[in-house]
């Protein structure tokens, strides 16, 4: 039996989904899985814990199709197999690129590493293929019948050229990728694949009784799962967030949800199974505010809303502040926070939503953090902008850009004792920071003699005055060319060892080796003394989430460098195309974090959050363009 549970957001469907759950685990005998996407598996957990005796999880997995492949594959084999994380991928995508480049057009790599920014792009279209069930071989077959009708317009530039150039390349980096891949490892994308190659040859479902609830689409492998569980469970309960009728507006609200529905309906017909549509009717989300329930329901109604003529009343329940600036929606922000907290409500019944947080980020946290509001903001972290990593690309920065970068003018992850003890007393009271002072002496020094090139920042010490073109030095000036002497030597000397490697900026070295030498490099910069600090101060300032990525920070550079070494380990490469790789890699390890408190307002974006059991939610930004934002379609294979 296939049960197809229907209606809108808010109709109670996970309710009797729940209701059933626990029906056929109090009153039946048969065993339970429950499949929900990744960020409803714990909500589920929490809710199921509240109602269930321990004694149900005999019988009952909550779980996800990530969690599900590791649990089939304990049972019938294929645990072994290395899973690849996206900064692997990206560097087997550059090995594939740079392994037919000679065939590529549009997005043709080099020695030199031109082409390199292209391997998000090809990585995405890999990714494109493998959730569409293209293999390579079938995407060459593709490829040769589109490449054939393009070659039938007689002036030989086909109305498809550019997109045969683009697709032609993302054929052979395909075949390329796929060919790089070792025995013992998978991509992510293939996971669901092996898992539904798994289930085909294996009844994993016999006897259960599976639901799946809160998917709005599936992948091509994913629906591959699904009907191989509908073929082989006693029952399969599935949601769908749309109406089961076909009216034109429901076309507009629920297009992509009506499509899955289509396709369930379609598998259980090929499997030739009994369906049963269950359809619920209105929200019962806000039966308790109509004035939350008639948004909901016109918010985006394509039918002209009628002008109110009648007596303006106040709402009770939605509330719109017109704001001048985000500093000024961060204020009214934390006093709503405020008036709620002082009328009863805990800070975890409260949520602030944006279409992108992170343009918020420092602005709205800070704020409530000064009003006394405990807040998290659940986003992210940019690894890139970790203390660890961006130090490393700034010292490869100055070896690209012939030593005149500034970058790495910057005192907190230098030695903090050196130079004359008169100028470290002399300038406690004012910064207490001798390091600093020495890096602005330092670059003002730099700039007045316009010194280039890693020749005149290696050579004998520096004797120029460093009040410019004087006869004498006056003794303050001593002072200063003593301290700016000895903030070089504490500086360049790990630099240049580091970036030795590549001679004038134009050699070459292996992965391995340079890899060797930035781990030098950092303790000779006591990096790990200089990070813990960092740590400690952002913990006292009342900063946990900062105070852990500091802590992590050198962490995050190990493991970029282990990855780099693992893959590309023995290839020479430049140093900006390593710099350029290393980066890459970076950009690909964006790590999540987790509330550092029980009783917390979340701050998120409105992709990457679920508010689960919130019960006032503060919007920001929500202007023309900006919330919700412009989709944009993010395929690799248009016109």
């Amino acid at each position: 039996m296939i049960n197809l549970i229907t209606g809108e957001a808010g109709s109670g469907k996970s309710r009797l989904v729940c209701d059933m759950l626990c029906e056929e685990i109090e009153h039946g005998q048969r065993d339970v899985v429950l499949l929900v996407p990744e960020q409803q598996a714990v909500e589920w957990e929490t809710r199921i814990s509240s109602i269930l005796p321990v004694s149900s999880n005999l019988r009952l997995e909550i779980t996800n199709f990530t969690r599900l492949a590791n649990t089939v594959f304990r049972e019938y084999g294929g645990l072994s197999d290395t899973l690849l994380d996206d900064g692997t991928r990206s560097l087997i995508t550059w090995k594939a690129m740079l392994s037919v480049s000679e065939r590529l057009t549009t997005y043709k790599t080099s020695e030199n590493g031109h082409g390199d920014r292209a391997i998000p792009y090809m990585l995405s279209a890999i990714d494109e293929l493998k959730e569409s069930g293209i293999t390579p071989k079938s995407a060459e077959d593709a490829l040769a019948e589109l490449d054939g009708l393009n070659s039938s317009d007689g002036d030989g530039k086909g109305m498809f050229s550019s997109l045969v150039s683009r697709l032609s390349d993302a054929v052979n980096v395909y075949a390329a990728y796929s060919a790089i891949l070792a025995d013992g490892t998978i991509d992510r994308n293939d996971l669901f694949s092996k898992l539904a190659d798994t289930l085909s040859s294996h009844p994993f479902f016999k006897g259960k009784a599976v639901f799946v609830d809160s998917f709005f689409s599936l992948t091509a492998a994913e629906e591959k799962i699904l009907a191989l569980i509908m073929r082989q469970a006693d029952d399969t309960t599935v949601t769908f967030t749309c109406p089961s009728d076909n009216s034109a507006s429901d076309r507009i609200h629920f297009g992509e949800t009506k499509e899955y529905f289509k396709k369930v309906r379609f598998m259980a017909a090929r499997e030739n199974l009994t369906v049963k549509i269950i359809p619920l009717g209105e929200n019962r989300r806000h039966s308790s505010s109509p004035e939350l329930a008639a948004v909901e329901k016109k918010l985006f109604s394509p039918e002209e809303l009628p002008k109110y003529h009648g007596e303006k009343k106040s709402a009770d329940d939605v509330h719109i502040i017109k704001c001048a600036d985000r500093y000024d929606e961060a204020e009214a922000c934390a006093s709503v926070i405020l008036r709620l907290i002082r009328e009863g409500y805990r800070y975890s019944d409260i949520a602030v939503v944006a279409h992108d947080i992170g343009l918020y980020e420092g602005t709205v946290d800070t704020v409530l953090r000064r009003h006394g509001i405990k807040c998290f903001i659940s986003e992210s972290s940019d690894v890139c902008a970790s203390p660890a990593v961006r130090l490393v690309l700034a010292a490869l920065s100055v070896a690209s850009g012939g030593w005149q970068s500034s970058l790495w003018h910057d005192g907190p992850y230098l030695p903090q004792r050196y130079g004359p003890r008169s100028l470290r007393e002399m300038y406690t009271e004012t910064d207490g920071n001798l390091a600093r002072l020495s890096a602005n002496l330092f670059e003002n020094y730099t700039y007045t003699w316009n010194i280039r090139g890693r020749r005149m920042y290696t050579s004998e010490p520096w004797t120029m005055n460093p009040d410019g073109f004087r006869k004498e030095i006056t003794d303050g000036g001593r002072e200063v060319l003593s301290l700016v002497n000895a903030y070089r030597d504490a500086v360049i000397k790990p630099l240049d060892s580091l970036l030795s490697l590549f001679g004038d900026g134009r050699g070459v070295a292996s992965v391995r080796e340079i890899a060797e030498r930035i781990v030098v490099f950092a303790e000779e910069y006591g990096v790990a003394a200089s990070l813990s600090a960092m740590s400690d101060n952002y913990r006292a300032a009342g900063m946990p989430r900062e105070a852990e990525h500091a802590a992590k920070s050198w962490d995050y550079v190990c493991e970029i460098l282990d990855k780099m070494v693992a893959v590309v380990g023995d290839s020479p490469l430049n140093v900006t195309r390593f710099s350029h790789l290393f980066s890459l890699v970076a950009s690909d390890m964006d790590k999540g974090t987790i509330p550092t408190g029980v009783d917390e307002v979340v701050l998120g974006s409105a992709s990457g959050v679920r508010f689960d059991e919130v019960k006032c939610v503060i919007m920001l930004g929500a202007v023309e363009d900006e919330f919700p934002g412009n989709v944009t379609d993010g395929g690799t294979f248009f016109e």
